[in-house]
This record gives C-alpha cells, sequence and structure tokens, in this order.
C-alpha cells in the first residue's frame, strides 16, 4: 500500500493523540496531520492533498456535519470517517447519503482501522 497522508480534525488533543498512534502502528509510513476545527481543516485541505481526513461531531467554530458539507463539496476524492458518540438514526442516515464512513465512540484500535481498511477495500474494488 502506498503512503497515504491522513487528517485528523478534533478539538481533543487526547483523541488526536490516540488517533495517530493507532494509525502509524497499523501504517507506519503513512503522514498524519492534525487539525483542531473544522476551519482549520479546510486551510489544510486547501494547501495540500489529503487521502483521509476524520472529524469529531463537537467541535468549536463549525460541527462535523457542517465541516463535512463544505469538505465533501470542495473535495470529492477525499475520503471521510465522522466520529461522534450519539449516532442517532437521522444523523446516519445524512452520513450515508454523503457518502462518509463513521466511528461510534469509544473509540478502539479496532473500529479505526475496521474504517480505514474498509475504505480502502471500496478503491481497491474501483480501481
Amino acid at each position: 500500500m502506498m503512503q497515504k497522508t491522513i487528517l485528523i480534525t478534533d478539538d481533543s488533543l487526547v483523541l488526536r493523540t490516540m488517533l495517530e498512534a493507532i494509525i502509524l502502528a497499523r501504517w507506519p509510513d503513512w503522514r498524519v496531520l492534525h487539525a483542531e476545527t473544522g476551519l482549520e481543516a479546510l486551510a489544510i485541505l486547501k494547501e495540500q492533498p489529503v487521502d483521509c481526513v476524520t472529524v469529531d461531531f463537537h467541535m468549536p467554530e463549525m460541527n462535523g456535519i457542517t465541516f463535512l458539507q463544505t469538505a465533501k463539496a470542495q473535495y470529492p476524492d477525499t475520503d471521510f470517517i465522522f466520529i461522534t458518540a450519539n449516532l442517532q438514526e437521522n444523523l446516519t442516515e445524512a452520513l450515508e447519503s454523503m457518502g462518509v464512513s463513521w466511528i461510534h465512540k469509544p473509540i478502539t484500535a479496532g473500529n479505526v482501522i475496521n474504517a480505514i481498511e474498509k475504505l480502502e477495500l471500496n478503491h481497491a474494488a474501483i480501481e
């Protein structure tokens, strides 16, 4: 698998650090970027290509859904993984309609790796 760049977007440094550790333990050659807010993530996306973005629901300035609506429109080839503790049916329907994967908190190495590997399998099937 070639090197990928993943952008972890969450206002919690603890969660960003945990996600980075999980990702680099499984894919040590990947590049991991961090953003504390949706606006910071949009600025990073504007500056450089990113293969995948994880995004938390509750963040300052812009919540995860608003971020996704903006980012998906501007970067349709980028994969997005939504992370939330409160996964309601209307939210899962909205995510599915946007073509976004999700992870339900609490975060585990297994659910992070599974979500990313599912995206990788989808790309392999398309290619």
